[in-house]
This record gives C-alpha cells, structure tokens and sequence, in this order.
C-alpha cells in the first residue's frame, strides 16, 4: 500500500515480518515487470518458510483425539 522505501526504518523491518509483503512483492515482480523466478527466489524462500512455519506450528496444536 505504500511504497517500501519511504517507511521509517521500523516499519521495514516489521514489514519483512509479514508474508503479505513477500507475496506482494512477487505479484508486482511478475504482473509489472515480466519476472523470471531466479529474481523471485528472496521472496518465494521466504513464502516457503512461512508456509514450513505455520504447519509446524498447526500439527503442534492439533490434537486429534479418538473418543
């Protein structure tokens, strides 16, 4: 929504935080700019991690319990 490099250092570091700034990233990287994936990799590392991450942490809290 706003552009990237005009933040407070703070707020960048937050952003990488999110996934929605990654995927965004690589949406604009393809639509706009006609991307290969070798420029995308940064950004689909950190989706894949993200990705990793909240299936972790999904197994860890579901108990399937037989009753």
């Amino acid at each position: 929504m706003f552009p990237y490099e005009a933040m407070p250092r703070g707020a960048q570091w937050l952003a990488e935080c999110l996934p929605a700034t990654h995927f965004m990233r690589a949406v604009r990287g393809v639509v706009l700019r006609a991307a290969e994936v070798r420029d995308l990799v940064e950004d689909l590392l950190w989706l894949a991690s993200f990705s990793v991450v909240g299936l972790i942490v999904a197994s860890w809290r579901f108990h399937k319990r037989l009753d």
